[in-house]
């Protein structure tokens, strides 16, 4: 059993075949979700529906909202992909491709509903960005957002670390608005999660970083995905009816440490 009763609802989430997607659809069964699960692999999960979704095809994501209902209750953006893939596609599926679902099924969610995101410790350094995360933003639909990543993304560093910063802020920004309708919309930002993303990381972002990160810092450990899932369902639920626009970092303590001073952070590069 969980804490928060979803009894009644229809939770729209992606990502739910592994890792935090998967844990927090587990949750929601339990707490009585009738769950539309959205991913480009099978679902091992009881949902009500599951719909085989590419967010990085804008194509397939009109196909997807067509096929949902009327009446989305909570959306819970899961799904996102590493700097292990090009760039681009970074951008595609963790931002422009999650604002277009989003956008569409904006409309749906009647006043009391919600939207949760999950962004990541590795945008906390979006305010260096905001001028060019507002232009992106700005674009008006996918193939512009496409063409705008094409002419600015090589300039903007880390594309995983980019696409949080604008998930991030997007989710700030786009929650003023919304609640307007009834609708919060929050977000979390995990730390280091031992998830199958954290093998790929490892890849790329050097070992000092990465477990530097967790090792010394805070709980001194990385998440695990279904601690992140509990944040998921408490961010969508009637409990959380007073928290809108809000960043919950899971991080171990990471954020705390590093804003008041307490990291030294030439000993993780």
């Amino acid at each position: 059993m969980t804490a928060f009763s979803y009894d009644g609802k229809h939770v729209v989430i992606t990502g739910a075949h592994s890792g935090m997607g998967y844990e927090t659809t587990r949750l929601l069964l339990d707490a009585g979700a009738s769950v539309t699960a959205l991913d480009v692999e099978d679902v091992d999960l009881p949902v009500k529906e599951f719909l085989r979704c590419d967010l990085a095809d804008p194509s397939v994501i009109g196909e997807t909202v067509g096929a949902i209902g009327d009446r989305v209750d909570v959306l819970m953006n899961c799904a996102g992909i590493p700097q292990t893939h090009p760039g681009i596609e970074v951008m595609k599926v963790n931002v422009l491709g999650l604002r277009d679902l989003t956008e569409a099924l904006l409309p749906r969610i009647p006043r009391g509903g919600s939207v949760v995101n999950i962004a990541s410790a590795a945008g906390g350094g979006w305010e260096a960005h905001r001028d060019e995360i507002a232009d992106l933003l700005a674009t008006p639909d996918f193939g512009a957002g496409v063409a705008w990543c094409n002419d600015h993304l090589d300039g903007l560093g880390d594309p995983y670390f980019f696409s949080k910063e604008v998930l991030t802020y997007y989710t700030y920004w786009r929650s003023a608005q919304t609640i307007h309708d009834g609708v919060r919309m929050n977000s979390i930002s995990p730390g280091a999660t031992a998830s199958r993303m954290l093998d790929d990381f490892r890849k790329v972002i050097p070992e000092k970083t990465l477990n530097g990160s967790y090792e010394q810092i805070g709980i001194g450990r990385p998440g695990e995905p279904a601690e992140m899932a509990g944040a998921m369902l408490y961010l969508g639920s009637d409990e959380a009816s007073y928290v809108n626009g809000h960043n919950l970092y899971l991080d171990g303590g990471f954020q705390a440490a590093l804003t008041t001073g307490q990291i030294d952070v030439t000993k993780l590069v």
